[in-house]
């Protein structure tokens, strides 16, 4: 976003043409990562549970600003999914400052919102009973489960 202001800033038309482009194609990502764990869940996944492994934006770091992982459960927890997430770094205030600030999403517009995510101790009972599991921060602990 700072690049696509520094090209508009500066007259790069084209230059900032490409960097929304980058953005929009990111957007469309997540969104389709989100879509994809639906459709593999027979199109509805309301009362699911759904084990998200890693919040931070990347390994190795508690750093949750802009991760995409936040618009993934955003995204299920509009779908009514019971989330739990599990990442061995991110403080669970951190992520709901994060995705109050980011997203939007807090207690006062989505009830119902402590019963719709969990932080889970362990990747195990993130997973216990879950519906679908998705890895998405690469931590290397996750590599050696006994999945």
């Amino acid at each position: 976003l700072n690049l696509l202001y520094l090209c508009e800033t500066y007259g790069l038309d084209e230059c900032a043409q490409y960097w929304n482009q980058v953005i929009l194609m990111n957007d469309y990502q997540k969104k389709r990562f989100s879509e994809k764990v639906v459709a593999k869940m027979f199109n509805t996944v309301t009362g699911k549970k759904i084990a998200i492994l890693g919040f931070a934006f990347k390994k190795d770091t508690g750093d949750v600003r802009e991760t995409p992982s936040m618009f993934v459960v955003r995204d299920l927890i509009q779908e009514q999914a019971k989330i739990h997430i599990y990442d061995p770094e991110v403080k669970r205030e951190d992520m709901w400052t994060e995705m109050n600030y980011t997203c939007g999403v807090n207690h006062d517009n989505t009830p119902g919102l402590d019963e719709a995510v969990v932080t889970s101790p362990d990747v195990y009972s993130a997973a216990d009973g879950a519906h679908a599991l998705c890895v998405l921060t690469e931590w290397d602990e996750f590599k050696t489960l006994d999945y």
